[in-house]
């Protein structure tokens, strides 16, 4: 069940992948991918990091230092990226995926394509959803959890 506090760091981070856009630095789908292989994405996972007092700037900065964002030049609509950075935190932290296990289950361009099926489901409803079409059946999902 999703509480106040994954629902702030999904904001925090949607907002983070919306500044991407701003910043039109890389391609959206490269950011994706270089956060979701972050330092930074997994201390995003934690409920601690809403204690840390770092603003979306420095976030995306802390990002680049430790990631080429440079590559690409297709950019996603702003909100499709916010979207997205709220899906993926909501996915990661309440469904105890790392960040790269969820890379491994959808990739940036699935994502942008899901987010005109799913934008106005509930984030979980969602995130249900993807799951179940990248997934063959129950066994598939269970296998995937204990391998992990």
């Amino acid at each position: 069940m999703i509480n106040d506090r994954i629902i702030e760091i999904a904001k925090i981070q949607g907002s983070l992948f919306e500044y991407s856009c701003k910043k039109r630095e890389c391609a959206s789908s490269f950011f994706i991918k270089q956060f979701l292989y972050s330092s930074l994405a997994k201390r995003m996972n934690d409920i601690n990091f809403l204690y840390e007092s770092s603003s979306i700037t420095d976030l995306y900065n802390e990002l680049s230092k430790e990631k080429k964002l440079n590559v690409g030049k297709e950019i996603y609509p702003e909100a499709v990226m916010y979207w997205i950075g709220y899906l993926l935190a909501v996915m990661a932290i309440n469904n105890n995926y790392s960040p790269q296990q969820i890379y491994r289950i959808i990739t940036p361009k699935e994502l942008f394509i899901s987010y005109e099926a799913y934008h106005s489901f509930n984030v979980e409803d969602a995130i249900d959803r993807i799951i179940e079409s990248k997934m063959n059946n129950k066994n598939d999902l269970e296998l995937f959890k204990t391998t992990r």
